[in-house]
This record gives structure tokens, sequence and C-alpha cells, in this order.
């Protein structure tokens, strides 16, 4: 889920206008100041995401205005990633076993309808079943390489604080579309790092995918992988990134509130990081008010050129 780099150059440009703008961010959306509803906070990872992930967990746990019930670090059994569990008091969950299907068999099911990119897909099948293992019936995910940087309210009674990206994928789209026969509640776009997801609303979803497909809600989204399900000219992307499991559920979760306040993310691309130079907590309290969030994504450095697992 990467943006287009040819507009890479507009980056600094974009964040002028936002800052310049702060007070009419500020403004959208409101924050009630906190919410009684308990969460489970989920950050799916892998050890070369371990850099960010406990800068994350410490930013989420200082500014996410709900109790937190618990902290799951959800990722293959990896030292690295099991002391970091014992560091920061969280429960380990083992992606291999974490769904009713296995990891290999997710693997080897998508390599028979030629899709390379497994690992990608996986982690969006392990948040789609985060209620499988999580205490809590409402549950935060988080990318693992992304801070919050604002006290922020999720859910607040039936009232949703749902955000939203300049994010524009029409394979994310058509996807939500096969995939539980609805259209679309909303013209903007829920991929913004993380989802605020209920219990009853991701079996709620599952169960309209597996109903409206007769198939596993796995391999209903598998067989969107398969190159030969779409157009011409749809397929010919070399990623092929055909699914979004932030797009699908925030669309598809919009009918279970009364009230949707809906803001623009404001997540500010920590592309100027200077791994090993500058120090993450340090560059993110720098960022200026109006972000909400800002995101160390792993392609920002491999552009670079910079070895970003020394940061």
């Amino acid at each position: 889920m990467r943006p287009h780099r040819r507009l890479a150059w507009l980056r600094p440009y974009a964040h002028r206008v936002i800052e310049t703008a702060a007070p009419l961010f500020q403004a959208v959306g409101g924050d009630p100041g906190w919410s009684p509803h308990p969460i489970s906070l989920m950050v799916p990872l892998h050890p070369k995401d371990l850099p960010i992930a406990r800068h994350c967990i410490d930013a989420a746990r200082a500014n996410v205005r709900h109790p937190i019930a618990e902290t799951i670090l959800v990722g293959p059994r990896d030292p690295s990633i099991l002391d970091l569990c014992n560091d920061k008091g969280c429960r380990f969950v083992n992606e291999s076993d974490a769904l009713e299907w296995t990891k290999d068999e997710i693997r080897n099911r998508l390599a028979e309808v030629g899709y390379d990119y497994w690992t990608w897909l996986f982690q969006q099948f392990l948040k789609l079943g985060a209620d499988r293992f999580a205490a809590a019936e409402d549950i935060l995910i988080v990318d693992a390489d992304t801070l919050l940087l604002r006290p922020r309210v999720f859910r607040l009674n039936r009232t949703l604080f749902q955000q939203f990206s300049h994010e524009r994928n029409a394979f994310y789209r058509l996807s939500h579309q096969r995939l539980t026969n609805l259209p679309l509640s909303s013209p903007v776009s829920y991929v913004c790092h993380h989802m605020y997801a209920e219990a009853r609303i991701l079996k709620a979803l599952r169960d309209r995918i597996e109903q409206v497909s007769g198939e596993n809600w796995m391999e209903s989204i598998i067989q969107l992988a398969d190159r030969q399900k779409w157009p011409l000219a749809e397929r010919a992307s070399l990623t092929f990134e055909f699914f979004s499991e932030y797009e699908t559920y925030g669309n598809f979760c919009r009918s279970f509130y009364d009230e949707i306040r809906l803001s623009y993310f404001l997540n500010r691309g920590a592309y100027d990081f200077r791994p090993g130079e500058d120090e993450i907590a340090e560059f993110a309290s720098s960022l200026p008010e109006p972000y909400c969030w800002t995101s160390f994504h792993s392609y920002y450095y491999q552009e670079q050129q910079r070895a970003f697992g020394s940061a």
C-alpha cells in the first residue's frame, strides 16, 4: 500500500499546507475526551519492525483515551519479539496458529493462484480475525511502523470517530463490493495504518463474505488474488495490491453506529527521518500539530539506500 513515488516531490508542499491549515483540521472530528470502552491493543509485527514497534506501543499507551485491557503482539515466534513482549508487558500471539488456517496453509493456497506477496495478505487476515485471540470486544489495531501522536478516542457508545486518508486504489474498492455485494458507504478511503474494530462487526463481516461467496472468508479473498479474475487492464499492475482489510472493514462497519464523526487522519510520513541519526521519539515529538500520526514506512529508507534496522 505504497503511495505513488512519482509524486514524492509533493510531500513537503502538502505538509506545509496541512501545517498552515492546522486550526481548521483541529476543529474537525471532535474529541469527547475519554471513552469507557476497554480495548485490546494489537500490533502485528515482524522482527524487522522492532526499532519502531517499541515506540508504537509506547505512543499508543500514552495517547489512546480508552482503558487498555491488554497489548497483543502478533508475529512469528522469534526471540527478539518475545524479548519485546517481556520488556513491554505484552501478550504474544503466534501468527502461525492465530487463525483457523495455519500460515503455511494460507501461503500454499496463495501459491496455487500464483500470488507472490503472501505475507502482505496474511497480515491482513490476522487483523480481520483479531477477535479470535483478543480479550476485549473492541480492538485497536495499529501498524508496527506507525505512532499515535495525540490523545484520541475511537468510539463512545454508538458514536464512531472514524478517520480517512487520501488513498485512492480502485482494486480495494472493487474488492469490497465483490466480497460483500454491498455498495461503498463513503467516497473516502479508510486506509489509515490503523483500524478500530469490534468483535461483533468483524464476525458479521466474515459471515457476510461467506454468505455472498459460499466459501470460507479467507478463501473468498484468496480467489481475488488470481489475476485471471480481473480485467486485463487492472491485473497489469506489477504489485497487484488487490485488497485492503482497512478499506473493506471501514466501509462495512459504518451501518453499525448511530453517528459517525469523520475526520482526516493527519498522518505525517516520516520520509525525512534519518535512521541512525535522528532519534525516533525525538522526531515524533518534534512534529507540530495538527498531525495525529506519523509512519516510518520502510520503503522511504530503502529508496534512500539506508539500513533502517540500525535506527
